[in-house]
């Protein structure tokens, strides 16, 4: 059994919430390393040895330094939060499983790069690590127009975010319009998670930051401006998530086990 699969095991047969100890990302000390599950029921540890960075990486990889780059964002010191990188279908998959953010965007989006670095800042600030689903990487279905049928079809068919729609609920989302440059409208039938998204999952549904529409721009924010943006996403991002059993071994300190 791999260690994802025990960890889950392990923690569905616990009573009560169990809250791991160790340290944290920014000094992982890899494969090898101990990590010590404490419950309120009892004070016995429990040693997990050759945790597998490896495969939690293969599932989940630590993307941190690599957005943060992608975005130009920068701090003084080591950051205080982890970006772990997930797709459409993973997305699907923890839905309902889990407390957690999510992050849709894409490097290449000027809305993105607006957005970054409030979010960013407000989860440092926090120590909250995130999900990232990376539109560079994982696609979306993407439409073209018929000008001769006077209609619109799906050029490239995104079997995974169509589930992922299906799976959080199409009626969540805005019906997805093309619009030409004539100004005619298209309805595509499908429906959109646009650029950029910011979610709280629960085990019972999600929701959606709404002022992304205010600071995804490519206005760079004055000081105050930047420092109001920040505050109103630390107000979304407002208690630590709770993430599932592959979470813990890569960020033991900052992920409560529910």
């Amino acid at each position: 059994m791999n260690i994802k699969g025990f960890l889950s095991t392990t923690l569905l047969t616990m009573t009560s919430a169990a809250f791991i100890c160790g340290c944290g990302n920014a000094n992982y000390d890899g494969p090898d390393a101990e990590v010590s599950i404490v419950t309120d029921a009892s004070t016995e540890e429990v040693s997990v040895e050759n945790s597998s960075d490896e495969a939690f990486n293969n599932a989940y990889p630590d993307v941190t330094y690599e957005i943060l780059d992608a975005y130009d964002v920068s701090f003084d010191s080591e950051p205080n939060f982890s970006i772990y990188e997930i797709s459409f279908a993973d997305l699907a998959d923890i839905y309902g499983k889990e407390d957690c953010y999510v992050y849709v965007g894409a490097s290449w989006c000027p809305s993105c790069q607006g957005f970054a670095p409030e979010i960013f800042e407000a989860l440092n600030e926090k120590g909250i690590s995130i999900y990232y689903v990376n539109n560079d990487k994982y696609e979306r279905t993407q439409y073209t127009i018929d000008p001769a049928t006077n209609s619109c079809f799906a050029e490239q068919y995104e079997e995974d975010y169509e589930r992922c729609l299906d799976v959080l609920g199409r009626e969540n989302f805005e019906d997805y319009i093309i619009v030409s440059e004539d100004g005619t409208e298209y309805d595509t039938g499908s429906q959109r998670i646009f650029l950029p998204t910011l979610m709280h999952l629960t085990y019972d549904g999600f929701e959606t930051y709404d002022g992304i529409g205010l600071l995804a721009t490519e206005k760079e924010l004055d000081e105050s401006e930047h420092i109001d943006a920040v505050a109103d996403i630390s107000d979304f991002v407002s208690h630590e998530p709770i993430y599932a059993s592959a979470q813990i071994v890569k960020n033991p300190n900052r992920c409560n086990i529910k």
